[in-house]
């Protein structure tokens, strides 16, 4: 591959985040030895101060630079990008003047100038973390201490009523968003055209059209992509980013499927049934008494994470992900006192055995299964079978084979299916799909075209006549009325009955919109 200067262009905006930190460590050097000859009643040495100076000029027009460079990317833009860019050029020229005053005999300039510098790197600063790490990036750790104090309150026990609509977006949306999406997806970095620093960006959408489209989980674009395994190009958050977990996951498609209220107004819209998917919807939740508060506090002690599976509803969803060091076989015997009201199971990257799956069988009001990446088999399958309210399987990375196929169809409850990397055939997935069930093995449909366009027609009358061939058409002029240069034979445009030539097909066009224009100019 041959360097171009497009490819070194891109290459100096990308050095960016390397450049900015030489200058801002030259200028704490100079601030410091600055403070430390004040101290101590002298003058800094000229040379040190001259020499700092013109390294910090250097490294300064390095960081303007590049900086200019990569904001000119797309997916940069907004008012934040524009005060970033005035604070840092306003740094950068007054480490010029700096250089200029390091030199003079009088200090009361330079010293002027070494506090405007201060003041213009922190503003420059400040504004290029809130492009890359979000509005709140600063107070974050403030809202997370005042986080943990309320999940150590649901840990010891306290009963609290289950968090929905509006609530549920401001608690536990939002932050979700924020940990994970908003970096890349702010009012100052907006890739791919979509921004999710608040409720009005998340309903703009972005590029690729609506992020959250309420009561409908297949359409929402922001999910879709959580959803994708993490090795797929298209998953977000990328793969170096911090993911959200399965219960945030979770929380996020409650959200949706509640109307993906943002405020209290939204909040008592109702979701038409007909916005809900068929793929995704659900029956009625059978009636079963609450667990006991001391049985969940028992599960929340061991790690387990346990929430509502549905606002309102005493079915619970337990995840064993966070229970560090604990295997599968114990956290399902945890699971015990609960076993009527598991409603979902994450038993994700757990050691799996056929006790674990016959405990898992005997929660008859299971309806989601999560078994990814585990040692999850067809005769595991054959033990799970029987659970008549199993709607989802998530088997993805597991050692399913063509032999569990008939199992999954003896399943009617069945209604969705992630199998990436098993042993399921596309035909397979076919016969149940004709069956009602989504089935995702993670393979990219074939793209049809959407329609197709009959062949072009000439009007009744209009040359080329029949039997005269195209290139036995000769126009009328000899130099292109639009700009005035000589007739590309190819280009030619039957206008009133008269074969008219242009250089061009963009001249073409512009004749096509205001012929009236150029009729004078025909010769």
């Amino acid at each position: 591959m041959s360097l171009t200067l497009e490819m070194l262009i891109a290459f100096l905006g990308r050095t960016h985040p390397l450049a900015l930190h030489l200058p801002i460590g030259l200028f704490a050097a100079l601030v410091i030895l600055e403070a430390l000859a004040w101290l101590q009643g002298r003058r800094l040495e000229s040379h040190v101060r001259t020499t700092l100076a013109a390294a910090l000029v250097l490294t300064s027009a390095w960081s303007v630079v590049s900086g200019l460079v990569l904001g000119s990317e797309s997916g940069y833009s907004g008012q934040t990008l524009d005060r970033h860019k005035v604070a840092g050029i306003a740094f950068g020229a007054g480490t010029v003047l700096l250089l200029w005053a390091a030199g003079a005999r009088r200090s009361g300039p330079y010293r002027i100038l070494l506090v405007a510098c201060m003041l213009a790197m922190v503003v420059a600063g400040h504004l290029g973390a809130t492009i890359t790490h979000g509005e709140d990036f600063l107070a974050e750790p403030f809202k997370a201490g005042r986080v943990g104090a309320a999940d150590a309150g649901r840990v010891a026990g306290r009963a609290e009523a289950p968090v929905t609509g509006a609530r549920r977006f401001r608690e536990h949306v939002m932050p979700v968003l924020q940990a994970t999406c908003v970096s890349c997806h702010n009012a100052g970095k907006a890739k791919g055209g979509l921004a999710l620093h608040d409720a009005e960006a998340i309903r703009r959408g972005g590029d690729t059209g609506p992020a959250v489209v309420p009561g409908d989980l297949a359409a929402s674009e922001l999910l879709v992509r959580m959803r994708l395994p993490l090795d797929d190009d298209d998953h977000m958050p990328p793969r170096n980013k911090p993911q959200p977990t399965e219960a945030q996951v979770a929380s996020l498609e409650a959200w949706i499927l509640e109307g993906a209220p943002m405020d209290e107004a939204s909040a008592e819209e109702s979701v038409a049934p007909e916005r809900v998917s068929p793929a995704i919807a659900t029956p009625a939740v059978r009636s079963v008494p609450a667990a006991s508060p001391e049985a969940i506090a028992a599960l929340r002690e061991a790690l387990l994470h346990v929430e509502p599976l549905e606002p309102g509803s005493t079915l619970l969803s337990i995840s064993t992900g966070g229970a560090d060091g604990l295997d599968a076989s114990r956290s399902v015997a945890l699971l015990g006192p609960v076993t009527p009201q598991v409603g979902a199971l994450d038993l994700s990257r757990m050691k799996l055995d056929d006790e674990v799956l016959r405990r898992v069988a005997a929660m008859t009001s299971l309806r989601r299964l999560n078994v990814s990446h585990t040692s999850f088999g067809d005769e595991h399958l054959a033990i799970i079978a029987p659970v008549t309210r199993l709607e989802t399987l998530v088997a993805v990375q597991t050692r399913l084979s063509p032999a569990s196929a008939d199992l999954l169809r003896s399943m009617s409850s069945l209604r969705e299916l992630y199998a990436w990397r098993t042993g399921l055939t596309a035909a397979q997935a076919s016969e149940l799909v004709a069956r009602g069930v989504r089935v995702d093995l993670g393979e990219s449909p074939p793209r049809e075209p959407l329609e197709t366009e009959a062949p072009p027609a000439l009007a009744s009358g209009a040359p080329p006549a029949a039997g005269v061939a195209t290139a036995a058409i000769v126009p009328i002029n000899a130099t292109c009325p639009v700009a005035g240069k000589p007739v590309n034979p190819d280009v030619i445009v039957v206008h009133k009955g008269r074969p008219i030539g242009f250089c061009c097909t963009t001249c073409a066009g512009t004749f096509l919109a205001d012929p009236a224009a150029f009729e004078g100019k025909i010769r």
